[in-house]
Formats: structure tokens, C-alpha cells, sequence
């Protein structure tokens, strides 16, 4: 554990070492008050921001958010993306004292099984990566979670269910060609991770790997079509809070976020982004996923699909703020945003 926080502590300091090395340029500032209410939480409220500035050597963008609730509940989070010269820092701290939901293992978990608890957790994740010919990058990951979490009494036979610590350390491999990273409008991009994870419980070990494809096509001016797959594939004895998740604010919008969880995951979507009026764009969207054990069914594939709303704060950068209605067949849900899906 000492050799843990020894490790969290370094990488800490190295994401802050990359906030300040962002200066200069030309650079943008989108704030974002959140409210909102769930039985659960109570009344929310709190704020979140998105910084973006284009420098000479690269883009530094950085996006940060905090919630409190009525119930004192508490969700933190900051990420950043920082290129300079030949290398590039993504960094992301999160801290949770949060209400969840937890319906079981598996594609087929009934909504009626739902159980809430309480979940603590915070994380810090850093990858830096080198640029290679040709639009590749290559490099490395190392992250550390801690849960504080306990569903026992939920399921006695669940991997996590008293909580766990885990430390990972992996490589990743990019291609990317897109026109740009906010709104983009054209071109392709891949992202490969493979990340194996040491266990605070009984010294368990696990591989995951991550899979993360997404094509571009302008069809006319402010008219584009957008595709993203993801597909995730893990060995070995997974905790529940790294079981991979159907749905969320970014993957097959529509389903909360843990509805669905297992070890592996196939999950498609595509959108249509046209403009509307002025400052105002749309977009449709509809995506096909499952969560699965080990076989892949393609009968129990889950959809979902919805329609939003862009306000195009900056045309140039891509900068919007979303708003998303989707649906999924038993269930509706509403995404306020900074950022596109994907």
C-alpha cells in the first residue's frame, strides 16, 4: 500500500506540472452551472467548465466539474489533455461520494432487482505518449482507484463487494487523422489500451483491453455523419467496479450508467449532426450494444436512440454545449454536456 501512494503521489505531481505548463496562445472559457434533483441525492447543485487554448508546440484542454447534494453527496472531477512538441499528457482526477444503483451481473438483469448504496471512491489516471510518423502515438498508462464500498448484504459472491484498491499500469496505441478533437467533422480515429491490474484483495491480478474506433464523414458543409464502436475485452477476476457498463453520457446514451455490467462489451452507435439556426445545431443518434460473460449473442443486442440539441459557443474550436433526450425501450434520460459523445 505504501509503494501505492508513493505512486499516486508522483502522479499528482506530474499532472499539475502539465496545467502549468499550458501558456500562451489563443484560448477559450466555457462555465456551466448544474442543477437538478433525484429522491436519491435531493437537490443538486454545483458548476463545471471547460478551457481550451492552442498553442504553438500543440492544444491544452481541460475540463472540471464539482456537485454537492442536498443529501451531502459529493461528485469532483478534473481531466486534462495536454500536447506540446512530440508528446502529449492526458491526466484525470475523480472523486465520488455518490448514490448508485446496482441491478446484478449480466445482458438480461431485470429493473425491478434494482438496489441502491453508497459508493466512495476517488481515482487519478495519468498517460503520457510520444508521437510517432504518420499520425501514431505510442505510450504508456498508470492509474490508481480506491472504493470504499459495501454490498455484502446485496451479493455475498460479488468480486468488490466490500470495496478494493487497484493500481494499473498498461500501454496504448493511437491513430489519429481527424480534422480536430472537439465537434469533429471528418476522418478516423483508433485507440487501443491494454491495462493489467494489481488487486488489495488476496493479490488478485486482471487484464483489460480497450478498443476504441470512430469515423467521420461530411456529407454537405455543417451535414456529418458520425460512427463510433468500442469493445472491450478483460481476463481474469474482475471487481464489479470494473466490470464494463452498457450505457453512460458518452456510449449508448439512453441507458443509466451500470444498468448493464459485465466483463466484456460490443458496443456501436452512430449520429447525423446538422445545423439548425445561427448558433444552433442537432443531431440524431441511435446505437446497438450488449454486455456479455464470454459469448457474444447477437440476439440480445440492446438499443437505444435519441435526438439533441448544440449550442455552438465556438464554431472554430468545436466548442458546444449538448443537450441529449434518449431512449432505450423501458427508460428516458436527459445529458447536459460540454462535449460531443464521441
Amino acid at each position: 500500500m505504501k509503494k501505492i501512494k508513493i505512486v499516486l503521489l508522483l502522479l499528482i505531481i506530474l499532472l499539475g506540472i502539465n496545467i502549468i505548463y499550458a501558456k500562451d496562445g489563443d484560448s477559450r472559457f466555457l462555465p456551466l452551472p448544474i442543477f437538478g434533483s433525484t429522491p436519491e441525492t435531493g437537490f443538486i447543485f454545483g458548476g463545471a467548465g471547460l478551457y481550451l487554448q492552442d498553442k504553438t508546440d500543440g492544444q491544452f484542454l481541460m475540463s472540471a466539474g464539482a456537485m454537492y447534494t442536498e443529501n451531502e453527496q459529493t461528485n469532483v472531477f478534473l481531466k486534462i489533455d495536454n500536447e506540446f512538441k512530440n508528446y502529449s499528457v492526458l491526466g484525470q482526477i475523480n472523486y465520488q461520494n455518490w448514490v448508485s444503483k446496482y441491478y446484478g451481473v449480466g445482458n438480461n438483469t431485470r429493473l425491478e432487482d434494482e438496489e441502491i448504496f453508497t459508493r466512495k471512491n476517488y481515482s487519478i489516471t495519468l498517460e503520457f505518449s510520444r508521437k510517432l510518423k504518420k499520425n501514431k502515438s505510442a505510450g504508456i498508462i498508470g492509474s490508481y482507484e480506491n472504493y470504499k464500498i459495501n454490498v455484502y448484504k446485496i451479493d455475498p459472491n460479488l468480486t468488490g463487494n466490500r470495496g478494493v484498491a487497484l493500481l494499473g499500469l498498461g500501454i496504448t496505441f493511437s491513430l489519429d487523422t481527424r480534422d480536430r478533437k472537439l465537434n469533429t467533422k471528418t476522418e478516423h480515429y483508433f485507440n487501443y489500451k491494454l491495462l493489467e491490474y494489481f488487486s488489495s484483495r488476496n493479490n488478485n491480478k486482471f487484464l483489460k483491453n480497450h478498443i476504441d474506433y470512430r469515423y467521420f464523414y461530411n456529407i454537405y458543409k455543417e451535414h456529418t455523419l458520425g460512427v463510433h464502436a468500442i469493445f472491450d475485452n478483460n481476463f481474469g477476476e474482475i471487481p464489479f467496479q470494473k466490470m464494463v457498463s452498457l450505457g453512460n453520457a458518452y456510449n449508448m446514451r439512453g441507458f443509466l450508467e451500470g444498468r448493464y455490467i459485465d466483463k466484456n462489451k460490443a458496443a456501436v452507435q452512430m449520429e447525423y449532426r446538422f445545423p439548425v439556426f445561427k448558433w444552433f445545431s442537432g443531431v440524431i443518434f441511435t446505437g446497438f450494444g450488449e454486455v456479455y460473460d464470454k459469448t457474444f449473442k447477437l440476439d440480445e443486442l440492446k438499443n437505444s436512440y435519441g435526438a439533441g440539441l448544440r449550442f455552438n459557443y465556438d464554431k472554430e474550436k468545436g466548442i458546444t454545449i449538448r443537450f441529449d433526450m434518449a431512449f432505450n425501450g423501458e427508460d428516458s434520460r436527459v445529458y447536459v454536456n460540454f462535449r460531443e459523445a464521441f
